[in-house]
């Protein structure tokens, strides 16, 4: 329909051109921007009372865009004094039609009295990529008592079998992500998104606090070959309107 629009103005056969060149490119960069969440995606909070053999978790869907909290506890025996409580947080936004952030965050309590265990925070986000995004990576961890206090990160191609990020189970305190691969290019394709954090150990009669958290930037990166046709069909529109100009 456009290229008829086009035989019926009188314009040059390289105008003509450039302008259809226009309408193959604007809805390709519309198009091209998209992030899809795999609906296997959750976060979980654990609490674990070895003693006692007892477990109580929370392990809920995420969504994109969306965001929630939860939270597991669990005591030592039939007391609340003495417990493992883990609270697990998530916002998942798309400030723009190029932007999508995963942003996840944690705390942390081991307050154990005889009976050793630990807390736990974990979110395991999958998505898939239509097309090239730049991707950056943030993070930061701590915590303060005697407990261990153990923290891990990763970006992992599950195609591929590529790990484009990996802090390994980390347990320096406090921790601010560094290093190579904090940023870098996501080809399309289907990746994972792996965040836990975790107090362990076993020392009576004692308290450990931690927090975490771990943001995910990704952004469109247009394919040069939409850049071109794209520029070539700015170029077609502003030419055929000095060219009427001129003719008129």
């Amino acid at each position: 329909m456009f290229r008829g629009a086009l035989e019926m103005i009188g314009l040059p056969r390289f105008l003509k051109a450039t302008l259809a060149a226009a309408a193959v490119a604007l809805p390709m960069a519309a198009q091209a921007a998209t992030v899809t969440l795999d609906p296997s995606s959750y976060y979980a909070a654990y609490g674990r009372d070895y003693w006692w053999g007892h477990l109580s978790k929370s392990e809920i869907n995420t969504a994109l865009p969306g965001t929630g909290s939860t939270a597991a506890q669990q005591n030592e025996g039939y007391s609340s004094t003495y417990h493992y409580r883990a609270d697990s947080t998530y916002n998942f936004t798309t400030p723009d039609a190029e932007t999508t952030v995963f942003d996840i965050s944690s705390t942390l309590r081991a307050q154990q009295g005889w009976y050793h265990g630990y807390a736990s925070s974990r979110a395991v986000t999958r998505f898939y990529l239509s097309s090239r995004h730049e991707y950056d990576l943030s993070g930061f961890f701590t915590d303060s008592g005697p407990h261990t206090g153990e923290w891990r990160v990763y970006i992992y191609d599950l195609v591929n079998n590529i790990t484009h990020y990996d802090t390994g189970w980390n347990t320096t305190s406090p921790l601010t992500l560094a290093g190579a691969g904090l940023t870098g290019i996501l080809e399309a394709g289907h990746y994972e998104f792996y965040y836990q954090a975790a107090l362990v150990g076993h020392v009576q009669y004692s308290t450990t606090t931690g927090s975490g958290t771990a943001n995910l930037t990704l952004t469109h990166v247009p394919e040069p070959a939409s850049l071109a046709l794209f520029g070539l069909g700015l170029l077609g529109l502003g030419a055929a309107r000095r060219w009427r100009t001129l003719t008129a």
